[in-house]
């Protein structure tokens, strides 16, 4: 029995091991956040010997004619709360300051900002209501408050120098994750029968095991929580090598796809009046760039 324990744990040990070097391989050779670029430079090298599932090529054709850039963004099961929170946050940049890209419309602007930071906000004291400890959220409530309270006088450079390595990035990605887990609380019983049924846990039970955790990849709920709780109006692409059929293109769909998120309550003034684009590979999540 000794000898099997034993046995058990090398077993373990090696598992961990190699799921660490794994780790240590993405952090080493991935960026939180990449720089900008076409389609075909940045995911062509990947599937251009893709047997198996060739959807992949035709869709990255199609991709490359809607799309003028894609930003990688890390690997790592946090990939959609990251890609999320920049493409928004670069968007509402880009719009806020004149002379950028996109034409100015600095009241819609300024609209938006305000009204994701009145729910920045509150969001404190919506997780309370839901079960959270205050001091337990505090510290990562008014470092993502301040974060967001700096934006009107950011540029799209120096947001990305607040994405790289040793920053506060991932406080912010984790804040992320932690209003997901509190909407999908508050509305349980709408979220819960969704939940994989064989858990014997409550839905806060989940989101300690699936939401909370860095590195638990995101699921469909969790992005519908995470889009009805902001307001925010996102379009993912999904290219998953299933067969291409030109005429119809990749499968894309908008969260929220319904009326019953907080912030649609009194009209469509509730919902962000931009659309942030992203790509979903199977597991991933990158940004996407209109070519419009």
């Amino acid at each position: 029995m000794a000898d099997e324990i034993s046995d058990q744990q090398k077993t373990d040990e090696a598992i961990l091991q190699q799921m660490q070097d794994i780790n240590q391989n993405i952090v080493d050779n991935q960026p939180l956040i990449a720089e900008a670029a076409t389609i075909n430079d940045a995911l062509r090298g990947e599937y251009i010997n893709n047997t198996d599932s060739p959807g992949f090529l035709p869709g990255l054709d199609y991709l490359n004619e809607k799309y003028a850039r894609i930003r990688r963004v890390r690997g790592d099961g946090n990939c959609f709360y990251r890609s999320m929170l920049f493409a928004y946050l670069e968007n509402l940049i880009l719009r806020l300051q004149p002379g950028n890209e996109h034409p100015i419309q600095p009241a819609l602007a300024l609209n938006e900002y305000e009204r994701m930071l009145h729910i920045i906000r509150r969001s404190k004291d919506d997780l309370v209501a839901v079960g959270y400890d205050e001091f337990a959220v505090e510290s990562f409530y008014d470092t993502f408050l301040e974060f967001i309270e700096k934006i009107p006088t950011m540029t799209t450079s120096t947001l990305l120098e607040q994405f790289l390595e040793g920053g506060e990035a991932e406080y912010y990605t984790w804040y992320m994750r932690l209003l997901t887990a509190g909407y999908l609380r508050k509305h349980e019983e709408r979220f819960f029968p969704f939940v994989d049924s064989g858990l014997d846990i409550d839905m806060a039970g989940y989101c300690r095991r699936e939401v909370e955790p860095m590195g638990r990849e995101c699921e469909q709920i969790h992005v519908i929580a995470l889009t009805e709780y902001l307001g925010l109006r996102v379009a993912i692409e999904y290219l998953d090598g299933r067969e291409f059929d030109p005429a119809v293109g990749l499968g894309c769909i908008e969260f929220p796809q319904s009326d019953e998120g907080e912030q649609k309550e009194g009209g469509a003034a509730g919902l962000c009046y931009f659309v942030v684009q992203l790509l979903y590979r199977p597991g991933h999540y990158d940004i996407l760039y209109s070519s419009v």
